[in-house]
C-alpha cells in the first residue's frame, strides 16, 4: 500500500528579524509546516491576498509596517490584524492568526482577541495550536438542517421525522461537546458530554421531534407510541457506553439508518460525511474529514417552525 504524502500547512510569519525563521526549523518540520516569511506588514499583506493557499498567520507584536521603516513599531500588530480582517471579508474566509512575540503581556490587555505564544517559549504548541485551527477551517462544506432536511453543498437528504430527531439531537450534542473528539479515555469533557446526553435523551428528542413535525408538546408527549420509539432508540445506542458501541457492527440501528443513506442518489463524500458513527465518535484519521459536524460554526440549523 502506497504512503499518503504528508500535508503541508502554509503559514505567513510577519516578522522585522531577518533571522526570525532559524529557531523554527525544527519545530516546523515536526508539525510539516512551509512557512514563508516576509518582514514586514505591507509586503506580507499583499502576498496574503494574492495567494489563496496561504493558510495561517503568525504576527510578531512589534514590527516594520512598511519596508523602509528603520524603527519597528507597537502598532505592528494592531495593524497587521485589521489588514488581515480586511482580507478576510474581501475574500469571505478565515486565516487562523495568532501572535508570536516576547512581550504578549504588554499586547494582551489591549489586544485581547488573539492567541498569544511567547518567543521565550517553544514553538511546537503555536504550531499545533495553527494546525488544528487550519484543520477545522478546511471542512468548508457547510451542513444545513431544515427540519428533516439535511443539506451539504448541491445535495439534500431528507429521512424520516424519527431518524431526523435523532440524527438532529446527535449533532447538537456533539457540536456543544467541550471536547470535538469525544476521545472518552478518562477525558472529564468526554464524561461530562455523555453524562447530559443520558440525562436528556428523552426530552431533547422529542423537542427535536417536535420541531421537525411541527406537533405540541402535549400532544406528541402524550403518545405513548412514539415516546416508545425513542426509547428503543435510547436502549440499541446505549448512550452511556457510546464510544465503544457505536463503532460496532452489532447496533441495528446504525446499520437500518446507514443502508437508508447508501440506498439514496448521495455523492460518497456526503454519505460518508453524514454516518452517525463518524458524526459521534470519529477516530483521529477520520477526525480532519468528518469533523464537519463537530463545530458549531459548521452546523447551521434554519427551522422556521
Amino acid at each position: 500500500m502506497a504512503v499518503p504524502p504528508k500535508k503541508i500547512y502554509r503559514v505567513l510569519f510577519i516578522d522585522d528579524e531577518i533571522d526570525a525563521m532559524d529557531s523554527l526549523s525544527t519545530d516546523m518540520l515536526r508539525n510539516n509546516l512551509e512557512i514563508i516569511h516576509k518582514s514586514n506588514i505591507t509586503e506580507g499583506m499583499k502576498i496574503l491576498e494574492s495567494d489563496n493557499s496561504i493558510q495561517g498567520l503568525i504576527l510578531d507584536g512589534q514590527g516594520f509596517i512598511n519596508k523602509e521603516d528603520s524603527r519597528p513599531t507597537r502598532l505592528h500588530l494592531q495593524k497587521a490584524i485589521s489588514c488581515k480582517e480586511d482580507i478576510e471579508k474581501k475574500q469571505n474566509r478565515i486565516i487562523p492568526t495568532v501572535a508570536f512575540t516576547g512581550f504578549k503581556e504588554d499586547f494582551k490587555q489591549y489586544i485581547p482577541d488573539i492567541k498569544y505564544f511567547s518567543k521565550d517559549d517553544l514553538a511546537n504548541d503555536m504550531f499545533n495550536y495553527l494546525r488544528n485551527e487550519i484543520d477545522r477551517l478546511e471542512l468548508n462544506e457547510i451542513i444545513e438542517v431544515n427540519g428533516n432536511n439535511f443539506t451539504a453543498g448541491y445535495e439534500k437528504i431528507i429521512i424520516t421525522a424519527r431518524y431526523a430527531a435523532l440524527l438532529r439531537f446527535l449533532i447538537n450534542c456533539r457540536i456543544s461537546s467541550k471536547c470535538l473528539k469525544l476521545c472518552n479515555k478518562g477525558c472529564p469533557s468526554c464524561f461530562r458530554t455523555i453524562r447530559q446526553m443520558v440525562d436528556n435523551y428523552e426530552s431533547q428528542i422529542l423537542e427535536q421531534h417536535r420541531i421537525i413535525s411541527g406537533e405540541n408538546d402535549s400532544g406528541y408527549k402524550n403518545s405513548l407510541n412514539k415516546r416508545q420509539e425513542y426509547f428503543n432508540l435510547a436502549s440499541a445506542y446505549n448512550i452511556s457506553q457510546l464510544n465503544g458501541l457505536i463503532r460496532s457492527d452489532k447496533t441495528n440501528l446504525i446499520k437500518e439508518i446507514n443502508n437508508k443513506y447508501k440506498k439514496g442518489n448521495i455523492s460518497y463524500g456526503f454519505k460518508n460525511s453524514i454516518l452517525l458513527t463518524k458524526i459521534l465518535a470519529p477516530t483521529n484519521e477520520e477526525y480532519p474529514y468528518f469533523g464537519i459536524l463537530l463545530n458549531n460554526e459548521s452546523v447551521k440549523f434554519i427551522d422556521t417552525k
